[in-house]
């Protein structure tokens, strides 16, 4: 079973050293063409006049968003490590056994606007793109992951309730994917820990 959970629109800086984002290592490597896309095209509207407006912040996120320029420069970092807020905050990876962690590599799926879905190890670096961000040469960025994620995501999963409600819509299953049964829904730290 996969448990798939939201990205969080707040992150942990970049820490100061370290390699960068390598696509070709992430997990879900037939997501790599369309990761590359939608980097370059937020590297691309990160650096205009209206990428504001694009990525639909507030002026307060505009280091945020001049750091989106150098995505592929900047170190990266595991995704629970990049991720912060309530649900990265309560599933406390840093308090997982090495066990726990083991579980959580192999059942966790994380889905965001910029990545399509990495698994909570893959190394990627702090950002700001949110599945409804409009990036210039890119159509939707939900439309575009849904076609991909629902063919690559057939397995039974438990999503978090926590999502969005346009980035529930780019995981529904294909038709004829089995549903997990009421009876899973169990908390992240009973199903991983």
């Amino acid at each position: 079973m996969l448990i798939v959970v939201p990205p969080s629109e707040s992150k942990n800086p970049p820490p100061r050293r370290g390699k960068p984002v390598d696509l070709e290592r992430l997990s879900f490597p037939r997501l790599t063409a369309l990761r590359a896309r939608v980097l370059d095209a937020l590297v691309t509207t990160s650096a205009r006049t209206d990428a504001l407006a694009r990525l639909d912040v507030g002026a307060s996120l505009c280091d945020e968003v001049e750091r989106n320029t150098r995505l592929r420069r900047l170190p990266a970092r595991p995704a629970l490590e990049v991720y912060n807020g309530v649900l990265y905050d309560a599933l406390d990876a840093s308090s997982l056994s090495p066990a726990a962690k083991r579980r959580a590599a192999s059942r966790v799926v994380i889905v965001s606007g910029l990545w399509g879905a990495v698994r909570p190890t893959d190394r990627i670096p702090a950002y700001r793109c949110t599945i409804c961000a409009t990036l210039v040469g890119v159509d939707a960025l939900e439309p575009a992951w849904r076609a991909v994620l629902r063919i690559r995501m057939r397995r039974c999963c438990l999503p978090i309730s926590s999502f969005p409600r346009r980035a529930k819509r780019s995981l529904k299953p294909a038709t004829g994917c089995p549903r997990a049964p009421r009876s899973t829904a169990r908390s992240i730290d009973s199903t991983i820990a």
